[in-house]
Parts: structure tokens; sequence; C-alpha cells
């Protein structure tokens, strides 16, 4: 079946679906192999954040609310009142945020192919590589590394991709009213995944012109950016009024990292992010191989060159704009942060805008690709050239699947670099494991041979303390911390692990001075590190 043979205009999103019933099971096949390329090392064994331990011991997570995470925190009170702990039974929940992965990739493709009037097989699959770059990235993955994110992120991105394809398939009110609604769902886990939104109904809606039979109208790209642009602002403005109206209500207290419209601040926190730009296009601020992003930069400019070569008829003015606004939308919020954090799970979007982007380059150009071979031939002067047409073709689907190639090769490297940040989160937690225990095992000694119950403890770091592991290469915000060094979880770690039960308190400014002044120590001594007066137990940190 050729692609120009299904005009997806005259037909419904649900009998176009219908009509590819033959590829739905690969379709579901190569989205489910992409998925567990970047994530079935996280399903098959346990990890543990920097978060994780606090809230093996309590699930009250206040926190979300205070950030505006509504949705986070009211599935944590679900679960936790059916006794699932989210770090604890992280292995279901981990499988089905995998599953909400693979689902939202599947109907993703289709949404695009839909737009584009794909329906041959290796074209779905191409659009569907690309598409994988929105799930498949070191900065969701980042944001998985908190197994306790699993159900948020599980909810969180299938209602993104509900929100953006009901609005995508159709812009009637209906639509934009579910759409509306899924997205407050929806960023009520995160708000990274509103720049996941704007970069899929705005770039992706460019593709409107491929299915459109009215030549592209004005009024209908106008419509369309109205109501997409609406729908997140409405969802913005609600965030950040629930978190006021809780804090007013007492319900919570000011987390201190809402908005600021100091100039000043707001121009140091500009420059940033431009330099954070170099960074990100570099290795993605260290969580790749050192110039693998400029792999993605070679990609999205081939990308680019070959749909202008091949002229296809894509609103080229309408994809600036649309790639311009989605770009800045996945960074704009950190100009108004009074404490910026640049963290990669916040940049999430920036993904998006890539997956998109190439997305709607390849379906433009597959559409092309299509369009061309079934032209026919209208008059002697046009079969005189048949055949420098048909190599002028040739040439074109040769640089489509290099292109193709290329994005596979990326995709794969990627997957490799996750699994590598996977497995040295694995080798920090068995590190931190082990130091909780004997720091842990040391307290049962000293108990067993004094005679004396150790109640508290205090812990402080000494004068030039280490945030990570000498043998782990990553770190970037929390990821790759040490969670000995986190002050509200290192304690919960060692009672969790070593069957205690010890209240932190504050470690005196008195008892630092006399026994650790100016210590700094370069590995773990417990025997210097941690000494005991009366019921407490002091523990500096190397």
């Amino acid at each position: 079946m050729n692609d120009s043979n299904i005009q997806s205009r005259s037909l419904g999103f649900f009998s176009f679906i219908r009509l590819q019933k033959q590829h739905i099971i690969a379709l579901i096949a190569s989205s489910s192999v992409l998925i567990l390329l970047g994530y079935a090392s996280l399903v098959l064994r346990m990890h543990y954040s920097t978060d994780s331990y606090h809230l093996i011991d309590n699930q009250q997570a206040y926190w979300y609310l205070q950030n505006g995470r509504y949705t986070w925190w009211q599935l944590t009170m679900w679960l936790d009142q059916a006794g699932i702990n989210l770090v604890l039974d992280q292995r279901p929940l981990l499988v089905l945020a995998v599953i909400s992965f693979i689902f939202s990739l599947f109907s993703l493709t289709f949404i695009f192919a839909f737009k584009a009037n794909l329906s041959t097989l290796p074209s779905l699959l191409i659009v569907n590589l690309a598409l994988s770059l929105l799930f498949n990235n070191v900065f969701v993955e980042e944001f998985m590394l908190f197994p306790e994110v699993a159900v948020s992120a599980a909810v969180g991105f299938l209602f993104t991709t509900l929100a953006a394809g009901l609005i995508m398939v159709s812009n009637r009110w209906q639509n934009v009213i579910g759409s509306l609604v899924c997205l407050l769902i929806a960023i009520g886990c995160y708000q990274s995944l509103l720049g996941y939104y704007l970069a899929l109904v705005l770039i992706g809606g460019c593709l409107h012109t491929i299915s459109s039979e009215s030549g592209h109208p004005i009024r209908d790209v106008m419509a369309r950016w109205v109501s997409a642009l609406a729908i997140a602002g409405v969802t913005g403005v609600f965030n950040i009024l629930i978190v006021k109206i809780l804090i007013r209500q007492g319900v919570i207290v000011d987390p201190g990292r809402g908005a600021t419209t100091n100039i000043h601040v707001m121009m140091v926190n500009l420059v940033s992010l431009l330099k954070y730009q170099l960074k990100l296009w570099w290795n993605a601020d260290g969580l790749m191989f050192p110039g693998m992003m400029t792999l993605l930069l070679i990609i999205v400019v081939g990308s680019i060159a070959l749909a202008i070569l091949m002229k296809t008829n894509i609103s080229s003015c309408e994809l600036i704009c649309a790639v311009a606004l989605s770009y800045a939308a996945a960074f704009i919020v950190h100009v108004l942060e009074r404490d910026i954090q640049l963290t990669p799970r916040s940049n999430m979007a920036f993904w998006a805008v890539q997956g998109c982007l190439l997305a709607t380059l390849l379906c433009s150009i597959l559409s092309s690709t299509n369009n061309a071979g079934n032209r026919p031939i209208k008059n002697q002067r046009i079969v005189n050239h048949t055949s420098d047409s048909a190599n002028s073709i040739f040439s074109q689907s040769i640089l489509k699947y290099a292109l193709t190639s290329l994005i596979a090769v990326f995709v794969i490297l990627t997957s490799i670099n996750m699994q590598d940040i996977s497995y040295d989160l694995y080798t920090s937690n068995a590190l931190d494991k082990d130091y909780a225990l004997n720091v842990s095992t040391k307290i049962k000694d000293y108990e067993k041979k004094t005679g004396n119950r150790i109640d508290k403890i205090a812990i402080r770091e000494d004068s030039k303390p280490q945030e990570k592991y000498r043998s782990t290469r990553y770190y970037n915000n929390q990821l790759g911390r040490r969670i000995m060094n986190v002050d509200y979880a290192n304690y919960q770690m060692i009672n969790y692990l070593g069957g205690l039960n010890l209240q932190s308190t504050k470690f005196s400014d008195s008892v630092y001075n006399k026994y650790f002044k100016n210590q700094n120590w370069d590995t773990e001594n417990l025997e210097q590190q941690l000494i005991f007066i009366k019921d407490t137990a002091y523990l500096v940190l190397y």
C-alpha cells in the first residue's frame, strides 16, 4: 500500500488506524524494543535516589504539593493508603511506566503518520525511531533514576500524549476541552511535561500542511496556535495559583523556589542559560559521551537540508516559529527562578523538541518521496525526463535512508549511554549501602560492648567532603551524589539498612570543634570519624 493512497483528511483517526491494523503488532514490537533498550536495566535491578530512603520511612511528601505537583501527591497518597511504597515496590511501578512509554510512543507514531498520510510499515518504523527520542534520552532517564517517580512518570507522559493527540487530531471544542483536562493532570505530575505538549502540538502541528486539502490557510494555523497556547497558558496559571492557594490556606509552606521579577536575577539566569547551551550541545551537560550531541546536531541539520532539497510542502515559516517557541518554552521557566537549578529532569522538553522536529521533517520527506513516486506523467516532455526524475528520486531515497541510519546509530549510542549511567548509579548505591551498614554495625558493637543505648545520631561533613564516590563517573546535581551526604536521607538509610531507630539531632559546634575541627579524610575511617557521647552518635563524613 502506498502512503499516497490514504487521504487522512477524509478519514477519521480511528478509521486510519483500522486500515493500518496489519502494522499494529510490528509497531508495538518496535516501540517496546526501543523503550526497553533504555529502561530494561532499571526494571531488573532495584535502585535508590537521594530521596528514596526518606520516602521508605514516610510517604507524606508535602513537597510535591509545594512544587505544584498535585497529581503526583494524590497518586502517592492513594498508593500509601493501599500499602504500596513508591520505593520498595518500585519494580511493578517501573513496569507500569515502561508500558506507558511504549503506549505513548506507539500512539504518537500513528498520530504523526495520520497527519502526514503515511501508511507503509517502513515509513511508520522510521517515524517511530525518531519519536523514541522523546523517551529514550539521558534527561528522562535522570528523572527515572528516582524510583519514586515511576507512577508519576507513567501517568504524566500518558496524559501528555493524550492531551497533545486530542488537539493534533482535531481542533473541535470537545477535543480542546479534553486536551485541557489531560494537560492539567499531566503537569500536576511534573511541570516539564508542558514543554512536551507544546513541542508535540506546535512542531507536530506543522504536518497539518500535508494533510490539509485547502492549501494551509493562515486562519487554520492561527486557530491551532491560539488553542494550543491558550491550553498551555491556562494550565500554567492554574499550577501557580493552586500552590498560592494552598500556601494561603496553611496546607503547605512557601518552598522558596518560586518565580522572581527581579531584573538583575533574571539577567543572571539568562546568562547561565546561554552558557548551559554550550555544555548541552557538547555532551548533554556531562551525561553523554563527549561530542555525542554534535552528532544529533548533524542529524537535525541534515534533516532540514534534505527537506529543503526535496521541496516538501511543509510551511517553513510555521516550522521555524514552532521550533523557536518550543525551544524557548523548554528553558524559559529557569529565567524566572529565584534560585536557578538547571537539572537534567527540568530540561526534559529539550529532547521533545529534537524528537518532534526530526519526526516532522521525516514525515514531510517521506510524504514528498511517495508523492513524487506516484505523480502521473502528463506530457511527452515529462516522458523525456523520466530517467532524470527516477535518478533524482533514487538519490533522495539513499539520502533518506542514510539519515535514518544516523538516527538509529544515535538512538543506539544513547541507549548504551543510559545503561552506563544506570550501572554508575548501582555502583554508588552499593557503596552507600556499605558505608551505612558499617556505621550501623559500629553503633551496635558499641552498644553491645558498653551497654549504653544510642538513640540519636548527628551527622556532619568534614572540611572538604566528597560529594560523589571516586569510582563513579557521572555527577550532575543529585545524579551521582552520595546519599550519605544528604541530611534528610542519610540517617534514615542507616536506620533502614541497619535495623535501627535513631533520631536525627543537630551536630553541636562544640563537639565538632573539639574532636573534628579542620579534619579532612579521603577515605572511610570510622575509628576516627564516629564517636559516642552519652546517647548520641556523632558521625563526620569524609
